[in-house]
């Protein structure tokens, strides 16, 4: 049983890291694209993202 237990508590920890992260990933994105149409350039350097 507590086995299952710190099972569950595993996959909602990473399900919770995983949702931060495509977040910040996001909120990244979200910048980049204001910082791009402020200064009307295009910022490529998606290797430094990945």
């Amino acid at each position: 049983m507590n086995d299952r237990k710190s099972n569950l508590r595993e996959r909602e920890v990473r399900e919770e890291r995983r949702l931060q992260i495509q977040t910040s990933y996001s909120n990244l994105l979200h910048a980049k694209k204001q910082l791009e149409g402020r200064f009307g350039f295009e910022i490529n350097n998606t290797r430094s993202l990945r």
